[in-house]
């Protein structure tokens, strides 16, 4: 047992040291995980855009970029849970060099697991992009010290302990050390049939409140951008016994302004569960 338990320890860390290069697995949905399970997600993405959308116009700017993340996360209380990710990109600008890493804390105040209306949970997440992600116009980033305050609200149907239909919403704000806020909105549908199965579809809304429209020649990140996005997307999911799930998920970006225009994106993701 006790060898097991090191087992474990030396799989987290060589997981962590391991990616040479990673873009975003933070969870934001209402519920955390199990009390002191930890999880590690591995996310590799490719991304795909041809154009530009400069306010009403489109302007030629083809990219295949490719994202692999890092996180692990841990319900270290009841109510309380905390997750470190580290991701980064090979785009045109950055290639294989660390994008950004991040530090988020959950806290649920709500719980409809328990009997509770409604699942309620507020978190924060402080972001640190590195300098060439922030001069990247592939990867949103605003600034080079950020903070994002979220609330999730969220509502599951269970069938005797298993969830087999769910929602939630994520509304959410952020600030950077530079330029103007931005506001982040989820929307996500669940369901989950035979145990094993599980189908995913969302939106997901990102506003910036800058003032400028976007200069691919004089690019330094977007917090003095205008900028606007929405995207949809598909997720499948398989879980597998005693050790977590893969997924793999397509998504694309129906409306874009002074952002990259109908980006498709293909990602694939590992997520391992072990105690320690």
């Amino acid at each position: 047992m006790e060898f097991a338990k090191k087992s474990n320890i030396w799989i987290a860390i060589y997981l962590f040291l391991s990616i040479p290069f990673s873009i975003a697995a933070t969870q934001y949905q209402s519920w955390l995980g199990n009390y002191l399970e930890f999880e590690a997600r591995l996310e590799g993405e490719y991304q795909h855009f041809a154009n530009l959308a400069i306010e009403t116009n489109k302007k030629k700017y083809r990219s295949d970029n490719f994202f692999l993340n890092l996180s692990l996360s841990n319900a270290v209380a009841y109510n309380f849970a905390l997750e470190l990710e580290l991701a980064s990109a090979h785009t045109k600008f950055q290639k294989g060099t660390i994008d950004h890493l991040k530090v988020t804390g959950r806290y649920i105040w709500l719980d409809d697991i328990v009997g509770d209306a409604l699942s309620l949970s507020t978190g924060i997440s402080l972001i640190h992009p590195f300098t060439k992600s922030l001069n990247d116009i592939s990867v949103i980033n605003h600034g080079r010290a950020e903070a994002e305050f979220f609330c999730s609200i969220g509502k599951e149907k269970a069938l005797e302990t298993i969830w087999i239909q769910r929602w939630y919403g994520v509304a959410g704000i952020g600030l950077a050390n530079e330029g103007s806020p931005w506001i982040r909105c989820d929307l996500v549908y669940e369901s989950r049939w035979h145990e094993a199965h599980e189908l995913r579809g969302f939106i997901h809304a990102l506003c910036g409140l800058g003032a400028k429209s976007l200069q691919p020649n004089h690019f330094h990140g977007y917090g003095s951008i205008q900028h606007e996005s929405l995207d949809v997307g598909i997720r499948y999911t398989y879980l597998i016994p005693y050790f977590g799930n893969i997924s793999l998920q397509y998504s694309y970006r129906i409306y874009a302004r002074n952002a990259p225009a109908n980006v498709q994106a293909l990602l694939a993701q590992c997520l391992y569960v072990f105690g320690l």
